[in-house]
């Protein structure tokens, strides 16, 4: 925060790089924005754009009050990073692993937070919403279980994008990756 403390201000790229060339397949597995929003609602602040001497600038402002402490939330959010990655958001589970899965994790997390109350300052009455907030957000991000029809145009989506490197790295569409001599 400021020296004022009620805002804090970044500036805006307008071009929105990063996402200009980036294909449906990077966006839809990239976790970041998910918990930067997890991070937003257990700090207790929210984004929002102003224009600042004709320019477009993202100011931060507190939004309510927060969650849980510092430690707690980079507690917490250090255990989501390795919950919910690309790795995971490709359906590599069946229903019964994705259970599983969700089931270890949730237990572990609940877990975390009841042993650290006082020590992330969560209070108990806003622990439920807590892993309400978590889960709600987490479960639809890994839920695309091996049988899912995403999974499908994913596995395309590679496929095509390797092929074409193969023949690129190898002379092009139309040349022979495997001269013979004398031909």
């Amino acid at each position: 925060m400021n020296e004022s403390g009620d805002e804090r201000s970044r500036a805006v790229i307008s071009d929105s790089q990063g996402f200009g060339y980036a294909s449906a397949l990077q966006i839809r597995l990239d976790a970041d924005p998910l918990l930067q929003r997890l991070e937003m609602n257990l700090r207790g602040i929210r984004e929002s754009i102003e224009v600042k001497d004709g320019r477009p600038v993202v100011v931060i402002k507190e939004d309510g009050m927060p969650l849980m402490n510092d430690v707690g939330v980079q507690a917490i959010l250090g255990k989501l990073r390795g919950i919910v990655n690309p790795q995971v958001v490709q359906g590599n589970f069946d229903k019964i692993e994705y259970g599983d899965y969700l089931c270890r994790h949730r237990k572990a997390i609940a877990t975390d937070l009841m042993t650290n109350l006082h020590n992330y300052q969560l209070k108990e009455d806003n622990f439920l919403g807590v892993m309400d907030l978590i889960f709600s957000a987490l479960e639809p991000f890994i839920s695309r279980l091996k049988d899912n029809k995403e999974r499908e145009s994913y596995a395309a989506t590679i496929r095509s994008v390797e092929s074409n490197s193969q023949l690129r790295s190898k002379g092009g569409f139309g040349g022979n990756p495997f001269p013979m001599k004398g031909g």
